[in-house]
């Protein structure tokens, strides 16, 4: 397994791991992973491969939900992580995702 700061990546996957990220932000529901009412920082997001084969990834995704405070400026922020699974298309391309549970 390839390991970046941010992401983990195995051959696997016929994609660049900064589509993975791109497509996982865009498409993802990663607001379901926010308990307070934040909103999810995807600057701080990471992404670990949990299990793949040619249809699908099992990805666990952490991110921190940023708070704003009383008076409108940024607050707290709490760690979140959840497991999604990714859907691939005949060509091994992103196509749906799906969170599956958040922990």
């Amino acid at each position: 397994m390839l390991a970046t700061p941010d992401l983990c990546y195995t051959e696997e996957m016929d994609f660049p791991l900064e589509l993975l990220k791109h497509w996982i932000e865009r498409h993802a529901s990663l607001d379901l992973l926010c308990e307070f009412d934040g909103w999810p920082d995807t600057r701080s997001m990471e992404i670990e491969l949990q299990e793949s084969d040619s249809d699908r990834l099992r990805l666990v995704v952490s991110l921190d939900e940023v708070l704003l405070d009383a008076d409108g400026s940024l607050g707290s922020s709490y760690r979140r992580c959840g497991c999604f699974e990714l859907l691939l298309d005949e060509d091994g391309q992103p196509d749906s995702v799906i969170l599956i549970q958040v922990f």
